[in-house]
Order: C-alpha cells, then sequence, then structure tokens
C-alpha cells in the first residue's frame, strides 16, 4: 500500500495542442529504494476537444534533461504511458501504477490533440519506499 504524500512532478498551466513537454519541465524522482510507484495526472479540457493527454513514465541511470530527452519510455515494451481521457470542458484526473525498476525517473506530457490546447496539467508521483529497519 502506497502511504507516502503526493509529489508534483509536472505543472504546466497552457499545453498547446499536439505539444509535449522535455526533460526540463519535470522534476526528477529519486526512485532508487522505490517499491511501488503510482503516478496521477490531471487536465482539463477545452470544450470542444476530442483528444486525450498522454503521460509517459521515463526512466534513467542518470539524472540529467539529455538522458530523459533521448529515452524511450518506461517498461520492457515501452508501454510506460497512461492516458487522462478527453471529457470536454472537464478537469480529469487518472492515475497508473508502476514497479519502479530504474534509479531517476521524469514524467512528460503529450497533448493527443490537435486543434485545443490542455489547462492545468499536472504529473503527481506517489513513491512508496523501503523502510530502514
Amino acid at each position: 500500500m502506497i502511504t507516502k504524500p503526493a509529489t508534483e512532478m509536472v505543472n504546466e498551466a497552457t499545453l498547446a495542442a499536439s505539444a509535449t513537454t522535455t526533460a526540463a519541465d519535470s522534476a526528477t524522482l529519486n526512485a532508487v529504494k522505490g517499491t511501488e510507484l503510482a503516478v496521477e495526472g490531471i487536465a482539463t479540457f477545452h470544450g470542444s476537444a476530442t483528444g486525450d493527454v498522454r503521460v509517459h513514465v521515463r526512466c534513467s541511470t542518470t539524472d540529467n534533461d539529455a538522458a530523459f530527452d533521448q529515452a524511450v519510455d518506461f517498461g520492457a515494451a515501452q508501454d510506460g504511458y497512461f492516458d487522462i481521457p478527453c471529457d470536454q470542458g472537464e478537469t480529469v484526473r487518472a492515475t497508473a501504477p508502476f514497479s519502479p525498476d530504474g534509479l531517476y525517473y521524469r514524467f512528460f506530457v503529450q497533448n493527443l490533440d490537435g486543434s485545443y490546447a490542455a489547462t492545468n496539467v499536472i504529473v503527481n508521483a506517489i513513491l512508496q519506499e523501503i523502510e530502514p529497519a
């Protein structure tokens, strides 16, 4: 069970149509002692939007922007992402569990709507760590 408070990793007031954030837009999560990871995405959709907002979870053995910008999504199948489903004119939350096996994590957000910006886009991470004996 994850009992730690959430840490805000990304906070974008506006994510333009078809835009994707970069490594510099995300805080780094050090998951060296992590056992469970929950990632929450929040976005407000335009009243005419039809595309989801995708949260990409990327990991690296080094904590620098270049490593993350070149990294692929987490997981052997590179399936370390989830979508915040579009609900026109509404603020939507979506949460996905991950089993951390990397050292450092950053989060990229991609607006899959080609016409409308998403606003108030936030990614929170909740990491359960190994407790010292």
